[in-house]
């Protein structure tokens, strides 16, 4: 409903991430190899890949506890349509019940270290180009936001986390049952009058 807030559990990245780690590791044949150092391409940091993975393994338990405490009417995992895409099933549902729609804050929304680094290398899963195709008609981005910040929002997750609309009221009572649990959860944008998602 319009005022509820847009909350995130997990950073995103992971499906970027885990790509590189496929291009750059032990699997790579070494022609490849040359050919992406001589385009200047980098190695995967293994402590990317490790900060990735303690994501992954974070099991989304304590955030649905947390929001069944709060009283959250909506929600959804953040898995192969990334963010932007599975936000967009989200705010069509809430569209037919309720008239609204999502403002996604870009700079708000968690991203894991050495994201942007494999953007800018290429290391991006098939969902960088399908997921846009599919929902992209449903979601207006600002002409000022990153070029890297919307290949972000688009790409798929790997054991994502949850996005959830908390009712405005219920904010304290969320945030204080995620900080119990060891939860972490970023604001990343409101439920509004309207349809659709703008990202500002």
């Amino acid at each position: 409903q319009a005022g509820d807030q847009l909350y995130l559990t997990k950073p995103l990245g992971t499906g970027i991430i885990t790509t590189a780690a496929k291009l750059t590791g032990p699997g790579e044949n070494s022609v490849h190899r040359l050919a992406r150092k001589a385009q200047g391409k980098p190695d995967l940091d293994v402590r990317d890949l490790d900060a990735a993975i303690v994501s992954m393994l974070q099991l989304n338990r304590a955030a649905a506890q947390a929001a069944r405490a709060a009283g959250v009417r909506s929600a959804t995992d953040i898995t192969g349509f990334g963010l932007l895409g599975h936000a967009s099933e989200m705010a069509m549902a809430s569209r037919r019940e309720n008239g609204v729609g999502f403002v996604i804050e870009a700079a708000a929304v968690p991203v894991l270290p050495g994201v942007e680094r494999y953007i800018a290398a290429g290391y991006l899963t098939r969902g960088a180009v399908r997921n846009p195709a599919h929902f992209g008609e449903q979601v207006r981005i600002a002409e000022q936001t990153p070029p890297h910040l919307r290949t972000i929002l688009w790409e798929s997750e790997t054991s994502g986390g949850l996005l959830l609309a908390v009712p405005k009221n219920a904010v304290a009572v969320f945030e204080q049952r995620c900080t119990e649990n060891k939860q972490s959860a970023w604001r990343i944008g409101e439920v509004v009058r309207g349809d659709g998602i703008r990202v500002v």
